[in-house]
């Protein structure tokens, strides 16, 4: 389908809205058609998002925004990138006696 200038886009699309912004959307490798999660201000925002999204899919660096993390899943990734070791935490010290019940051997 042609633009208004006549030309036809390689990948995607961009839509002028009605509120002045742009809307992006492509075809993602699933064959679904997928908008932009925001809209932009300038055609050539639109443009320049459209460009990093195909070059995801030639990279086969796209992922489906669909897909579900467990909170588990993420939450481990996490801390491996910022190399947090949960055992590092220091606990104080008992202040009272009946602090200690329930504390195992350390």
């Amino acid at each position: 389908m042609a633009n208004s200038k006549g030309k036809r886009r390689r990948f995607g699309a961009v839509r002028k809205l009605p509120s002045g912004r742009f809307q992006a959307r492509y075809q993602g490798p699933d064959g679904l058609t997928r908008s932009a999660p925001e809209t932009f201000a300038s055609q050539t925002d639109a443009d320049r998002w459209l460009v990093r999204k195909e070059a995801e899919i030639i990279d086969g660096k796209w992922k489906n925004p669909d897909d579900k993390v467990l909170f588990g899943v993420y939450a481990d990734a996490w801390f491996k990138e910022r190399d947090h070791p949960r055992a590092q935490r220091q606990r104080p010290a008992p202040s009272h006696p009946a602090d200690l019940r329930g504390r195992g051997p350390e």
